[in-house]
């Protein structure tokens, strides 16, 4: 249902049914008045003002109609007022928020506040308006900051280690020659309370454009191993510490 048809006429109705009144028999007065131009008489530019004053009328009559019903209202005020009806009410609007960059000249040096309150526009796609946004507080802003890059990494930790994904357990280990092999051996110490734990490589991810490799580890076979038992593996498993940044 698109749009309820709720008018009784337009202009061009209205004006055509009221000329042809004038030649009612039931106003034999008006027979005299032949001209039907709205140019010529008054009482016909008369008759098409009340034409427009009913099109007018019928039009917003129409439209109230429609905006009684949710599936055709177009107004945001008929679809609350009709929410309102079964208790509903809508929150109230919040404020769109936008991340801002703001670059300097490289050859300035020194330190500058950007004032709360700065106003930036966005630059408006076909059909859309441009929309301001100012700043919330004060920023600092230098030039060095210009190319300043987000942290890609973060520190390992025997918690990360362990738990990986949630399904294989993982570790980053620097460069991307680690002469590890599937099913290979490794031993991690963890450098702090806890013994070093041994585990077996299920894949190698190598990544020569991040400078490390990814090496994925069968958790089904991770088990604390004694101290006797680390002396005597040491020289020929992979010794790893765990804790360092990448």
């Amino acid at each position: 249902m698109p749009a309820l048809s709720y008018r009784i006429g337009t202009h061009a109705t209205f004006l055509e049914t009221m000329r042809a009144r004038l030649s009612s028999s039931d106003y034999p007065k008006l027979a005299e008045l032949t001209t039907r131009d709205v140019n010529d008489d008054p009482a016909i530019t008369l008759l098409d003002a009340w034409a427009t004053v009913a099109d007018v009328l019928t039009f917003y009559q129409e439209r109230i109609a429609n905006e009684g019903y949710l599936r055709i209202a177009t107004e945001l005020r008929s679809v609350q007022e009709l929410a309102r009806l079964v208790g509903y009410q809508p929150r109230p609007g919040v404020a769109s928020s936008v991340y801002l960059a703001y670059t300097l000249d490289d050859n300035f040096k020194e330190e500058v506040i950007v004032p709360k309150g700065a106003r930036s526009q966005s630059i408006p796609g076909p059909r859309e308006l441009p929309q301001s946004f100012e700043t919330s507080e004060d920023l600092k802003a230098r030039a060095r900051w210009n190319h300043l890059r987000p942290r890609m990494t973060q520190p390992q930790t025997a918690e990360s280690i362990r738990q990986g994904d949630g399904k294989n357990a993982w570790i980053y280990l620097k460069g991307i020659s680690t002469n590890l092999e599937p099913n290979g051996p490794l031993l991690i110490d963890f450098l702090g309370n806890d013994e070093p734990q041994f585990f077996r490589v299920k894949e190698v991810l190598p990544d020569s454009a991040a400078d490390h490799t990814q090496v994925i580890l069968q958790t089904e076979s991770t088990r604390q191993v004694s101290g006797t038992a680390i002396m005597a593996t040491k020289e020929r498993l992979s010794f790893v510490e765990a804790l360092g940044n990448l």
